[in-house]
């Protein structure tokens, strides 16, 4: 698949869409955003664990501490529990890094999601 319609299908490198994902289904939506992060910094697809993985071993992966909760809530077949505020700093900060890993203008800072 070429790398522009991957990204396109994805749609997950701007705060306002990482939000929705991590409120829909939080684990998911942690874990999904580490697999994109290291297909961006490498160009390579990655299941769930395998992009927890590499972002907990990655110095600058945003909010380790949060991935390394819902990798650990995914491996016990769990929800886990996040504020309103963790989730959306973390959509935050994945945004902005994504958006420097793959090459697009950084997000405002501005927190209006």
């Amino acid at each position: 698949m070429p790398r522009q319609d991957f990204l396109a299908a994805v749609h997950t490198e701007n705060e306002s869409a990482c939000l929705v994902a991590l409120r829909a289904a939080p684990v998911d939506g942690m874990l999904n955003l580490a697999r994109l992060g290291l297909y961006a910094r490498e160009g390579r697809f990655a299941s769930k664990l395998e992009g927890a993985l590499w972002a907990l071993a990655c110095d600058d992966a945003p909010e380790r501490a949060l991935i390394a909760g819902a990798l650990a809530a995914y491996q016990a077949g769990e929800e886990g529990n996040w504020t309103e505020g963790e989730l959306r700093h973390f959509a935050y900060a994945w945004a902005k890094v994504l958006k420097a890993w793959l090459g697009a203008p950084s997000v405002r800072d501005d927190r209006t999601v």
